[in-house]
Formats: C-alpha cells, structure tokens, sequence
C-alpha cells in the first residue's frame, strides 16, 4: 500500500508522563504533515516548500528523554577525526610493526603513526621495541 505509513516508536518504562507523552506526539504530528505534504506539491522543492524533517520510521525514547534512532550505526573513523580536533584520541597499538615518532605534547611526549611512504630514514633513529 502506497498511502500506508508506519511509526514504531519504543518508549522505555519509567519515562515519565509529560516527557513520554511529548516523544509520542510529536513523531505523529511530523507523520501526519509528511503525509499531508507528500500527498500535495508541498513537499516540492521547485514549488519553494521542502519537509523540515526526514521520516523516520523507528524510534526508542529512553528514560532521561533521549531519543535513539536504531538504524543509525556510529562511525568510529569518522567519530574519531572529528573529536582529534578537540581532544587527545588513544588506541592501543604494537609499535614493533608500526613506523612511530615522539611527539611533544602539551603536557607529555606522546607516540604519533607515521605513514610508511613519508618515512625519511635520515631524518629517523631506530630504535628495538620489545
């Protein structure tokens, strides 16, 4: 059925009332107007009206009132450049099988990965990790 649109929406048990009630509406109000919209040209973009917001077809409210969309998979690469500009990012690594440097820091020296084509061997010394 082309008309039929569906919301599943999983609040978790202890959200309390006003907070459960406002996560239960407001995805069915946003429902109702993408329906509305995408049964009229308001929704075209060449008409000048565009959607506020994406469907959304699944949703979890938890107890603090933070709503998770489960598709959604977090990028890890991309999580961590984008926080390496805030804050130290660590990994665990084994430095017998990776090209390092020394690195001074902030408050300490610090091991940096170095890509294998911009190694220099003048401009290094090797050292034997263990």
């Amino acid at each position: 059925m082309a008309s039929l649109m569906l919301l599943t929406l999983g609040p978790e048990t202890g959200l309390v009332p006003p907070a459960a009630a406002r996560h239960c509406v407001k995805p069915f109000i946003r429902l109702r107007e993408m329906g509305e919209a995408s049964s009229s040209d308001q929704g075209n973009e060449t008409d000048g009206g565009e959607l506020m917001w994406a469907p959304e077809p699944e949703a979890e409210v938890l107890k603090n009132g933070e709503v998770i969309i489960p598709r959604v998979v977090p990028d890890q690469v991309l999580n961590e450049a984008f926080h390496a500009s805030k804050r130290t990012i660590t990994k665990p690594g084994d430095v017998t099988d990776v090209v390092v440097q020394v690195v001074p820091g902030t408050a300490r020296m610090t091991l940096q990965a170095v890509n294998d084509k911009d190694v220099n061997t003048s401009d290094f010394t090797s050292v034997q990790a263990q």
